[in-house]
C-alpha cells in the first residue's frame, strides 16, 4: 500500500507526539470502557468483601470470647480445691473464717485468670443465702434473667452483648452464667464477663464504615445493636428487608443459631462506592502522568540528541571550529558525536593540505613562468641574429641560427604537445646541422615515406635514440670521416 506524501513528511517530533498521545487516548478510552463494564462490578464486590470481612471479624471475636468464657468456667467450677473452699465458706459462720476462705478463693481464682486478658468481672453467688461469695470487681446490681440471652443450653447461658454488671466500665461485654450444684447440695452461680475492651475492635470497625451492628439470637430476637432509631425506621424492618431502599444489610449465622448483622445506609454505601472509583481514577491518572513522563523522557532521549547532531553537522559544513564538546548524556550518541568531531577535524585538515598544495603548485607555476622568461629572451635574440644575418647576406650564420632556434623551441614545448616520429626526425636534422658546423662533415639521412612516420612518439624519444646511435658511430674517428649515412628503418 502506498503511503500518501503528506504522511511521509511528518517530522520525528510530531510522530513521537502522535504516538504517545494515541497511547494516552487509548488508555483513557480503555479506562472508561473498563469502568463501565468491569470496574463498577469490581468496586461493588470489593466493598461487599470489606463488609464481609468486618462481619467475619465480629463473629470470630465473639466466638473466641464465648469459648474462652466456657473454658474459664470449667476451670473454676470443676476445680476440687475451689469446690472445697466454697463449701467451707458456706458452712462458716464466723466472719474471720469466711475472710480466710475468701482469701483462699482469691488466690486460686487469680492464679487461674491472671494471664487471661479477656476476662474482666467474675463473681460467685450463693443462691441459697442470696449473697456474694467472691467478686473480682464491685457488682452494681444483679439482674438475673433480665439480660438478653444470646445462647442457652442445660449447663449455662450466654447473655449480651450488654453493659457490664460492674460500674467500673460501660463498654459492651459478653456474660456467661453457669449454675453448679456442690457436693453439699447447695448451688452456686458463676458469672463471668468478657474483657471490657474485647468487643471494641469489631464495633469500631463497623463505626468507621458509618454502618451499624446488630445481633439476634436463635429466635430472631434483637440482642444488641448500635443502630439509633432516630429516623423512625425500626431495626426489625431493616433486618426483614422492608427498608432496602434506604439501607443494605449483611448477615452471618453461627453454629449455635445466633446471627450477626451489619446495616449500611444506602448513602454511605454509595459514598464508599464513588470513593473507590475515585481512587481507581487517581491511579489511572498517576499511570497516565507516568506515561507522559516517559514520553517526555523518550522525546529528550531521541529528539534532543538529533538537534545536537544537526548543530554538529552544521559546524561540519562550515569553517567554524567547535570549541566546546557536545554531550547528550547518552553514551551511544556521545560516541557518534565524537566520531563527527573527528571527521570534521580530518576534513578541515584535508582542506588545509589542499590549500597548502595549491599554494605550492601556484608557486611552482610562477617559478616555471619565471624560468621560461630566459628561453624566450634567448629565442627573441636568436630571431634578431637571424634577421641581421639575412640583412648582411650571411647565409651560414642564418642557417645555424634558425636550426638552433627551431631546436630550442621544439624542446621547450615538447612536454606539453603530442609529438610523432616525423617531428622527432626534424629535430634530429636540426641537431645534425649544428654538429656539421662544429665537426665539418657530410651527413645524410634516408627516411621512408612521410606517411609512415606519422606515428605518436609520446613514450619513446626517437631523436635521442638516433643521436646516441650517431654519436656512437662517429665518435671514434670523427676527424678521418668525411661522410656518414644513417638509414632510418621503416616502422
Amino acid at each position: 500500500m502506498k503511503i500518501p506524501v503528506r504522511f511521509k513528511n511528518i517530522s520525528l517530533k510530531s510522530r513521537i507526539f502522535i504516538s504517545f498521545f494515541g497511547i494516552l487516548l487509548l488508555m483513557t478510552g480503555s479506562c472508561f470502557f473498563t469502568i463501565s463494564r468491569f470496574i463498577t462490578r469490581f468496586t461493588e464486590t470489593q466493598l461487599n468483601d470489606d463488609y464481609e470481612n468486618i462481619l467475619s471479624e465480629t463473629c470470630d471475636t465473639m466466638e473466641n470470647l464465648l469459648w474462652n468464657l466456657t473454658l474459664t468456667s470449667g476451670q473454676i467450677l470443676d476445680n476440687e480445691e475451689i469446690q472445697e473452699t466454697l463449701m467451707l465458706y458456706q458452712g462458716s459462720i464466723s466472719p474471720y473464717e469466711r475472710q480466710t476462705h475468701y482469701a483462699a478463693l482469691l488466690d486460686t481464682i487469680t492464679m487461674l485468670t491472671l494471664a487471661n486478658t479477656d476476662i474482666s468481672l467474675l463473681y460467685l453467688y450463693d443462691n441459697d443465702s442470696q449473697d456474694f461469695v467472691f467478686s473480682s470487681f464491685p457488682v452494681s446490681q444483679i439482674q438475673l434473667g433480665q439480660f438478653p440471652v444470646l445462647y442457652q443450653n442445660t449447663a449455662f447461658s450466654f447473655c449480651g452483648p450488654c453493659e457490664s454488671q460492674s460500674s467500673y466500665n460501660g463498654n459492651p461485654v459478653l456474660i456467661l452464667n453457669r449454675t453448679e450444684t456442690l457436693p453439699n447440695g447447695k448451688t452456686v452461680l458463676l458469672s463471668i464477663e468478657s474483657g471490657f475492651y474485647s468487643l471494641l475492635a469489631p464495633i469500631r470497625s463497623v463505626e468507621r464504615k458509618s454502618a451499624f451492628l446488630a445481633i439476634t439470637n436463635a429466635s430472631g430476637e434483637l440482642v444488641y445493636t448500635t443502630y439509633a432509631d432516630e429516623s423512625g425506621t425500626g431495626i426489625t424492618d431493616i433486618l426483614d428487608g422492608k427498608q432496602n431502599r434506604h439501607y443494605r444489610s449483611m448477615s452471618k449465622s453461627m453454629s449455635q443459631g445466633w446471627n450477626v448483622h451489619i446495616i449500611i445506609p444506602e448513602h454511605v454505601y454509595i459514598q464508599d462506592f464513588y470513593q473507590s472509583l475515585a481512587d481507581i481514577l487517581v491511579s489511572v491518572l498517576i499511570i497516565a502522568a507516568f506515561v507522559a513522563l516517559i514520553a517526555v523522557y523518550f522525546w529528550r532521549s531521541v529528539y534532543s540528541p538529533l538537534r545536537l547532531f544537526d548543530r554538529q553537522l552544521g559546524l561540519l559544513l562550515s569553517d567554524e571550529n567547535s570549541t566546546t564538546q557536545m554531550h547528550s548524556s547518552i553514551p551511544e550518541y556521545d560516541h557518534l558525536l565524537h566520531k563527527i568531531v573527528l571527521m570534521q577535524r580530518q576534513i578541515q585538515e584535508m582542506i588545509r593540505q589542499i590549500i597548502q598544495q595549491e599554494k605550492t603548485n601556484t608557486k611552482i607555476q610562477i617559478e616555471k613562468l619565471r624560468a621560461q622568461i630566459n628561453p624566450h629572451f634567448l629565442l627573441n635574440t636568436l630571431n634578431t641574429v637571424h634577421w641581421m644575418a639575412l640583412m648582411n647576406g650571411q647565409d651560414d650564420i642564418d642557417t645555424i641560427t634558425q636550426s638552433l632556434s627551431h631546436l630550442l623551441s621544439y624542446n621547450l614545448d615538447k612536454e606539453s604537445v603530442t609529438t610523432n616520429l616525423d617531428k622527432e626526425l626534424g629535430a634530429l636534422t636540426e641537431y645534425i646541422q649544428l654538429q656539421k658546423v662544429r665537426y665539418d662533415f657530410r651527413f645524410r639521412i634516408d627516411k621512408p615515406a612521410e606517411n609512415d612516420l606519422n606515428i605518436p612518439a609520446r613514450n619513446f624519444n626517437y631523436s635521442r635514440w638516433l643521436k646516441m646511435r650517431w654519436l656512437t658511430a662517429i665518435s671514434p674517428a670523427w676527424k678521418s670521416l668525411s661522410a656518414y649515412r644513417l638509414t632510418i628503418p621503416s616502422i
